[in-house]
């Protein structure tokens, strides 16, 4: 009964998350430049990485890195599972 009971809760936890959004939204944001016209060049495969390397030392491209916030949404994550009734 127990375990039935966690994957239940588990169920009410994952069906939050889902239809809080926030989630999602934060994959959306941290892969939004895929959806702009380099991020798609790499994607089709006419980018290489001799090319990105050229843009790079030209200073036509600046790839700064992003933090992805992991811990902002592992908080996250867990008030949800905290709070979910």
């Amino acid at each position: 009964m127990g375990g039935i009971d966690t994957l239940a809760r588990s169920l009410l936890v994952a069906a939050a998350l889902i239809e809080g959004g926030a989630l999602l939204r934060a994959k959306e944001k941290r892969y939004d430049g895929w959806s702009g016209e380099l991020g798609r060049a790499i994607s089709a495969g006419q980018e290489s990485l001799d090319s990105l390397e050229k843009r790079v030392m030209s200073g036509a491209i600046d790839p700064r890195p992003v933090s992805g916030q992991q811990e902002f949404h592992e908080n996250e994550v867990n008030r949800t599972i905290w709070t979910t009734a």
